[in-house]
């Protein structure tokens, strides 16, 4: 299985800059000369990400951000990016040069790929129409058990949800899993590496690939899309 040891590097043609911990002193970069990255290095840092983004929006002009990664958030193996999907959204508006995103850039030393906890993506493409590349990285979909705020147990799925949609901007997606759920869309002219569809560790029994049709991103960028769009497993 192929292994991810260090961050990205470079998003959208741009360098990739950490935005740096609390107490740390850094000259920041132009905001749209870089890809900046929201998120410590798993363990090194108390800070936690939603607390990381406040800072980093409110030192950073948003306005000028065109690429945009994040990295993890809480514990990565039982928490799906939830919190970090409802933070984004909510400044989409102080966000229209946002051109890239990649949600969950995470190390295997920080959370092994097949234990990712991944959730709905869709609203984050709904919410940023003007996004040309999207990338996640995604673990097996899992049974859990979620707590309501009326302290009452319900059953969950942790996983990469992608249902169909529209996309008039898009031009690459990129999908890093060890297991992609068949919910994710995809081209016929994709290239693909690894499993999709049908029994698998990770899969609900049951859960079969549906048509053509409901895994397609429908987009008059789509043969853009296929050409350079990839679904990739480790």
């Amino acid at each position: 299985m192929k292994t991810r040891d260090d961050h990205l590097q470079e998003l959208y043609g741009l360098p990739a800059f950490t935005f740096p911990p609390p107490g740390e002193t850094a000259r920041l970069p132009e905001p749209d000369a870089v890809a900046w990255r929201v998120g410590h290095e798993r363990w090194s840092c108390r800070e936690v990400w939603e607390d990381t983004f406040d800072r980093f929006r409110a030192e950073v002009d948003l306005t000028r951000v065109r690429a945009l990664i994040t990295g993890v958030w809480g514990d990565p193996e039982d928490t799906p990016p939830s919190e970090v999907i409802e933070a984004l959204l909510a400044v989409r508006d102080r966000l229209p040069a946002l051109r890239s995103l990649f949600l969950g850039d995470i190390t295997d030393k920080e959370c092994k790929l097949s234990r990712i906890a991944q959730a709905d993506v869709a609203p984050l493409l709904a919410g940023f129409p003007a996004l040309e590349e999207f990338g996640v990285r995604a673990g097996d979909e899992v049974d859990a058990i979620e707590w309501g705020g009326d302290g009452e147990a319900r059953d969950v799925v942790l996983g990469l949800r992608f249902p169909a949609l529209r996309h008039d901007s898009l031009r690459r997606l990129v999908a890093e899993s060890s297991g992609l759920s068949a919910d994710v869309p995809h081209t016929p002219s994709t290239r693909t590496r690894g499993r999709r569809g049908g029994p698998r560790p990770g899969l609900r029994p049951g859960h079969q690939r549906p048509s053509p049709a409901r895994q397609t991103v429908r987009s008059p960028r789509a043969r853009h899309l296929c050409r350079t769009g990839q679904l990739l497993r480790g």
